[in-house]
């Protein structure tokens, strides 16, 4: 069984994708690797630059391609990859990006200090363009090399946690043992993921420094101005179900759930699109409602909130939410 599957998702990249697999092969580690490149049936010669850039390889890394039967997305891809995966820790890379050449190994020695660890997270840097994202950089936050207070992980979980899935080893028996399996079918699959996790995660590890290169460029699924609509649609679908398991309501998944609920509720990016985001948000506030999990005094203060929104109660209802959760 190999340490690491390295989990490779390819779609229309046939600019980059070369130089992502030649990132894979300069790794400087003693840990066994397979990477597993799953081709989601694109468009381009993405493929042919895959095997192209592997023909002549004959290194320690195994490469298997994983062909979808048909385009799936990236949710579907990365399933497919995770369902092929023999290794111990799954790794993502997106096929535009770069991992810096002692990534795995300093991922594989904190993984080997601190075993228990279900999740072991590097720092990433954009590029061409520098210090972009920083609000999702471990520099910006002052992370332990290692922590299983199961209390203090779910305080940063859903808020300050890197809400990216590239760039971390998670055990793969973590993912399957509670079905932590992206989302098909959705933008935002990170989200979606994180929150999914959030009742199973039990310890963490941080390496701070630098061992992903995230690749700026337009016309990404990130960075295209016309998915504002499905970005909607999707973080209300996400809302759907997570607000409807029957789950404990701790503080930091309470306070997570008014501030999703929050965000489509005032987002400006809505545009001509609020009267829709309304509408998915007094859908939402149905779901919470109906919940039997949900605490009465969250169902409380969720029908002060429902009233007509103004400044004022805002700041009451904030107080009061933070004052309750103090108390979970």
């Amino acid at each position: 069984m190999p340490d690491i599957s390295i989990i490779i998702p390819v779609y229309n990249v046939e600019d980059y994708v070369a130089e992502c697999i030649r990132s894979v092969i300069n790794q400087e580690t003693d840990c066994s690797i397979e990477c597993l490149i799953v081709d989601d049936r694109g468009t381009d010669r993405s493929m042919d630059v895959v095997r192209e850039t592997l023909q002549n390889y004959s290194g320690p890394i195994e490469f298997r391609i994983i062909t979808q039967p048909k385009n799936g997305g990236l949710s579907s891809a990365r399933n497919a990859g995770i369902r092929n995966a023999s290794g111990k820790y799954v790794y993502f890379l997106d096929s535009d990006d770069l991992i810096t050449p002692d990534c795995i190994a300093a991922l594989h020695q904190r993984a080997a200090e601190h075993p228990s660890a279900e999740i072991i997270v590097g720092d990433f840097e954009t590029f061409p363009e520098k210090g972009v994202w920083e609000f999702l950089s471990l520099r910006s936050h002052d992370f332990p090399d290692f922590s299983d207070d199961v209390n203090w992980i779910r305080s940063i979980f859903l808020r300050t946690f890197p809400v990216i899935a590239c760039n971390r080893f998670i055990k793969r028996d973590f993912i399957e043992r509670n079905n932590l399996y992206f989302r098909e079918g959705i933008l935002h699959e990170d989200n979606h993921w994180m929150a999914s996790a959030y009742h199973s995660i039990t310890s963490v590890a941080f390496v701070k420094r630098t061992t992903y290169l995230y690749r700026m460029r337009s016309g990404s699924i990130t960075q295209n101005p016309h998915t504002i609509l499905r970005k909607i649609e999707n973080l209300g679908i996400i809302g759907e179900e997570m607000f409807a398991k029957q789950v404990v309501w701790d503080g930091p998944w309470t306070k997570w759930v008014m501030r999703s609920m929050d965000f489509i509720r005032t987002d400006s990016e809505c545009g001509p699109y609020k009267a829709h985001a309304q509408e998915i948000w007094r859908k939402l506030g149905k779901i919470v409602l109906a919940n039997p999990s949900t605490p009465p005094v969250v169902k409380l203060l969720l029908r002060y909130y429902r009233l007509p929104k103004h400044p004022l109660q805002n700041k009451i209802f904030y107080s009061l939410l933070v004052r309750y959760c103090k108390f979970l």
